[in-house]
């Protein structure tokens, strides 16, 4: 089996096609990253720290939030996807500075800095230890400042995780991720008791039109190409979800995420 979090988004133009079929087949009016800068609020911010930044894709819808007192630090593991990420953001119109760091969200120890937001999109999951994560996070977090993370839920996508169960029981019924919504929540709780945490949840709910985007859809996700499943295990899968489609009008599933801001509070 390979490792998911040393498989994760290292190739930009699937994560970009991923993101497009969500988006493309999803009832929400509002993708994700647009739903989230209805939360977020950089003006007072002299730092800002994403951490997983990807290919960049949040900020080109939030490069609006900033303003020329930011100062942006985009990091990521992968150097494919920095690379992305850089040319992204050269074709934004952002008005304040922005740096670029490989970085390891499992090695944060390693960064000695004082910021006043920390961002965590959909990444969080891949680390090792994420009570560690969350611990340098706080850590490297200035007085009043503030982080917002975004994890999956564990019955994200579950119709896709459902078929690759039933024709691979190597593979489970659910997406592999860590820790499940309601113990990341107390973790953030427990980590700091200066900290206020707020939670949203954000539903996507897809219908894939024909078997042949539901499995192209299926190849993207971690959770299942993790187990290196062969030629056969598509084969099998677009005969069953052709079956739903014919049976049902269509393949749903859904994109569910939660959205977690953890507030310093002002006393």
């Amino acid at each position: 089996m390979k490792n998911a979090a040393d498989l994760a988004y290292k190739k930009p133009v699937e994560y970009t096609y991923k993101r497009s079929l969500i988006e493309e087949y999803g009832d929400q009016l509002l993708n994700l990253y647009e739903w989230m800068t209805a939360h977020y609020h950089f003006g007072s911010c002299d730092s800002v720290l994403e951490l997983g930044c990807g290919t960049g894709e949040f900020w080109q819808y939030a490069y609006k939030l900033l303003d020329p007192n930011n100062k942006l630090t985009l990091t990521d593991k992968s150097p494919e996807m920095l690379e992305q990420a850089k040319s992204q953001i050269s074709h934004l119109p952002i008005n304040c500075p922005v740096s670029f760091q490989q970085t390891d969200i499992d090695e944060l120890s390693t960064l000695d800095i004082k910021v006043n937001a920390i961002l965590s999109h959909l990444m969080i999951y891949h680390a090792k230890d994420v009570a560690n994560v969350i611990t340098n996070m706080n850590r490297m977090l200035s007085e009043y400042g503030w982080i917002g993370i975004t994890t999956q839920y564990i019955d994200s996508f579950k119709s896709h995780m459902d078929v690759a169960h039933d024709i691979d029981s190597r593979i489970p019924d659910h997406i592999l991720v860590y820790p499940e919504i309601d113990k990341l929540h107390q973790m953030l709780i427990e980590a700091d008791d200066e900290n206020d945490v707020y939670r949203y949840d954000y539903i996507n709910h897809i219908t894939w039109p024909t078997a042949e985007i539901a499995m192209q859809f299926t190849k993207t996700l971690l959770s299942i190409s993790t187990f290196n499943p062969d030629e056969n295990f598509y084969k099998q899968y677009q005969q069953r979800v052709q079956t739903i489609i014919a049976d049902k009008g269509g393949f749903r599933t859904d994109f569910k995420v939660a959205f977690f801001i953890c507030k310093r509070r002002i006393l």
